[in-house]
């Protein structure tokens, strides 16, 4: 009966070691320091229960995972671009462009015409010289190791190459349409009228495109088109005052204005019937 007393006190004083170590390793320094004594009672061989010698402390909390949520900032809401702003866009992109079409024609002249000079020529200038100095007068931001190889390439006062595959519209028909795409929208807006939409402008240009024995369907060349010419007219802008120009400009008011002016010319002695 002692063995099995012995037995059963070791039994318990293990349980209570194993209980002691899970109370003190579950918390931190500060909850051991504010629990006191309890969390540093020694256990005897008695059967005195820990439950009535000290109480338990309350085990820590983690913190919710909704309450990480609140306190992130809620998202921003996405707006979508008006034609205006899109236009907008569009027109810088198309002023960059021709800037740098502009920019890369005359330095690829400069450096060419640098290349040819004799040697020891005091006129003769680096190209990094010229490529600035072409930056700074255009407003553009070429490099010299992209000019230097267009002048390599012999693309010497020409455009650069476009990005992308070659579109199966020829370069000359493109530029005609860019220049009859823009023509048609300013008159539209001389004449104060509405500016017709997308969709009619797609049919008149596949219509045109077609006629060239193109196959055009959908609007992607006239967005292109578009994107193209942005700089050179406003969005659903209409011009009043050249409608107005226009209403004025008839056959007896040009009449009216050429005849006062030549008896004016006459009166004054500046000319003769």
């Amino acid at each position: 009966m002692a063995i099995v007393g012995d037995c059963d006190s070791k039994i318990d004083f293990k349980q209570k070691e194993e209980w002691r170590n899970f109370c003190c390793s579950s918390f931190t320094s500060e909850e051991r320091a504010d629990e006191g004594v309890e969390a540093s009672t020694t256990f005897d061989d008695d059967h005195a229960s820990v439950l009535d010698n000290q109480r338990l402390p309350t085990p820590r909390c983690l913190l919710n995972n909704n309450e990480e949520t609140d306190s992130q900032p809620p998202p921003t809401k996405k707006s979508q671009r008006s034609t205006q702003d899109m236009h907008a866009a569009q027109a810088q992109t198309a002023k960059r462009k021709r800037v740098k079409s502009l920019a890369m024609k005359v330095v690829t002249s400069r450096v060419n015409h640098n290349n040819n000079l004799a040697k020891n020529n005091p006129n003769e200038k680096s190209i990094n010289f010229i490529v600035d100095e072409i930056n700074k007068t255009h407003g553009s931001n070429l490099s010299p190791q992209t000019v230097g190889r267009c002048v390599r390439q012999g693309m010497i006062g020409i455009s650069p190459m476009k990005k992308g595959p070659t579109g199966d519209v020829p370069r000359a028909m493109r530029t005609s349409l860019n220049v009859a795409f823009a023509t048609f929208l300013q008159l539209e807006q001389s004449e104060s009228k509405a500016q017709s939409a997308l969709k009619h402008m797609a049919l008149w240009v596949n219509q045109c495109t077609n006629e060239a024995g193109h196959n055009k369907q959908g609007d992607d060349l006239t967005k292109k088109l578009k994107r193209d010419t942005a700089d050179l007219f406003d969005c659903s802008n209409a011009n009043v005052m050249e409608q107005r120009c226009l209403q004025w400009i008839t056959c007896d008011n040009l009449k009216v204005w050429c005849n006062t002016w030549k008896e004016t010319v006459i009166d004054l002695g500046f000319g003769r019937e």
